[in-house]
């Protein structure tokens, strides 16, 4: 038994130690503010040295300048035994004199990775992108950078007992990527991130 709860700590550890990393699409978003009541949909995958998911997103600015998004996914990682993963945020613009545009962005993530441990993240950051039309037409550059706040918990059974356990871990994370727009509803993505490990990441986006 006590080799048992050794491995599960040291398994929902591991899963933790890899923050929004391997169980969320790319930001696949820019700054600019959105207008209200327009939407659209986002498809593409992040993969990492040990995982991969593919997933989809849906956006909707009910305001002008406010988007929020909801995402829905497939996670493999190596070792565990893959399943979904959701995500829900929002990214607003913010009025600034500089000359790209600024946006704050949240989230909250629950993969479902593994049947012993319960997972949950949170994220706090900013976007700042900047369109690049007079030297490419249709490109548009991004970077962001945010805080990523992950908890792991699992109730271990040991004898006639339960003994809830937890670890908590903070992450600085970082991105950088580019959109490119063939049309007024269709855009391609990639993307370079960085939580804990590298990843990288691409898709497609249609506004609809």
């Amino acid at each position: 038994m006590k080799r048992a709860t050794m491995v599960l700590v040291g398994l929902f550890t591991a899963v933790s130690a890899m923050g929004q990393g391997p169980y969320a699409l790319p930001v696949a978003e820019t700054a600019a503010p959105a207008k209200a009541r327009t939407a659209g949909i986002t498809a593409g995958l992040n993969t990492g040295r040990h995982s991969i998911l593919l997933g989809g997103r849906g956006s909707y600015a009910p305001l002008d300048g406010l988007r929020l998004f909801a995402d829905a996914g497939w996670v493999e990682v190596s070792g565990w035994e893959g399943g979904p993963s959701f995500q829900g945020g929002a990214i607003y613009s913010l009025p600034t004199p500089l000359p790209f545009d600024v946006a704050a962005r949240g989230t909250v993530y629950v993969p479902f990775v593994d049947s012993d441990a319960s997972i949950v993240g949170a994220t706090l950051g900013g976007v700042a992108s900047r369109d690049l039309e007079t030297l490419v037409p249709g490109l548009t550059v991004y970077g962001s950078a945010w805080l990523d706040v992950i908890s792991t918990s699992a109730d271990v059974h040991r004898q006639s007992r339960v003994e809830h356990v937890s670890e908590d871990h903070v992450y600085l994370a970082l991105a950088l990527g580019a959109m490119f727009r063939f049309s007024d509803r269709l855009s391609l993505f990639g993307e370079l991130s960085y939580v804990d490990d590298p990843f990288i990441g691409g898709g497609v986006r249609v506004d609809l």
